[in-house]
């Protein structure tokens, strides 16, 4: 939700985007895509990640998921 990202105010060197791109537009840009393969956004806390044959388990703050992809978004604690 606090996005460090949401404060560039204009990035250079983005492939596609010859003007640059502030990060707000950066992330809205980022939600469309993903929206475009139904994926969802789940905003949590994960303390646990684990591979299991073909899926991973997730354990975070609100408990197990068993899953077949995972994007992996550290982000940035002050």
């Amino acid at each position: 939700g606090k996005s460090r990202a949401a404060l560039i105010p204009n990035s250079h060197n983005f492939p596609g985007f010859v003007s640059g791109l502030n990060g707000l537009d950066f992330l809205e840009t980022l939600r469309q895509q993903v929206s475009a393969y139904n994926a969802e956004i789940e905003a949590d806390t994960v303390t646990s990640l684990r591979r299991e044959s073909e899926e991973f388990v997730v354990i975070s703050t609100r408990g197990e998921v068993r899953v077949r992809r995972v994007i992996l978004a550290t982000g940035v604690h002050e």
